[in-house]
């Protein structure tokens, strides 16, 4: 008899239609052998106003369904029902406990004692450590793993924060985020072209101070026009 379909409610929140999370989420789920129902969609009426999504996803087993959900919260899906973090304690210098949670280069937030910290020193591929009484986390790259340090296994209590686009920004401004250089490129170089064809379209004129990429991947006459 086969096992039942294994199940869990996400929620997306912001601009998550300008910025491509809901589709994209929506393939995640497909491209992995998934399946999903949109239980509730709230569209922002304005250009600033964010949206909200309440989907339903089913995998065929319990493996699926992790890996959905671990890749669902880089696009900044959280669970329905709020679950508080998760932690152990490196016991050798310079090791993670097993099941660590890697960071990425978006801003994260974890649910501590009923409050959720904002990430500070975020950075790709480290755990996240956390000292709850000073309300306080942060990436802590391998070297700095010291033993009776608690950092965060698993992935309850951790929401990821997706680059968004809002409809009314100015020309470039999302470059000028705090977050790592370590950025998402695909969605940066997308939004710099519709940017970029913006301003020529007004007729104004742009300077690119470029490195020598742009010629060896032979993308300097296609940047030139």
């Amino acid at each position: 008899m086969p096992a039942p379909p294994q199940r869990h409610t996400l929620v997306l929140e912001g601009h998550i239609i300008d910025s491509l999370a809901l589709p994209q989420l929506m393939d995640l789920v497909m491209d992995l052998g998934g399946s999903f129902e949109v239980q509730e969609l709230r569209v922002g009426k304005r250009k600033t106003d964010p949206s909200s999504c309440r989907i339903d996803i089913s995998a065929p087993d319990s493996e699926t369904l992790d890996e959905i959900l671990r890749r669902a919260r880089g696009l900044g899906a959280v669970t329905a029902t709020e679950e508080p973090v998760r932690t152990a304690v490196v016991e050798q210098p310079g090791v993670y406990p097993e099941g660590f949670f890697s960071s990425s280069n978006l801003p994260t937030q974890v649910l501590v004692d009923g409050r959720w910290l904002l990430v500070e020193r975020q950075e790709m591929d480290c755990a996240i450590a956390v000292d709850r009484g000073a309300g306080r986390a942060w990436c802590v790259p391998f070297p700095d793993a010291s033993p009776g340090l608690e950092v965060v296994v698993g992935h309850a209590g951790v929401r990821v924060l997706p680059l968004e686009r809002s409809r009314q920004t100015e020309i470039f401004s999302f470059m000028s985020s705090e977050v790592s250089a370590e950025k998402p490129k695909k969605l940066l170089i997308s939004r710099i072209a519709e940017e970029m064809r913006a301003v020529r379209g007004e007729g104004q004129r742009i300077l690119v101070v470029s490195g020598p990429a742009v010629v060896h991947t032979g993308a300097a006459r296609s940047l030139s026009r």
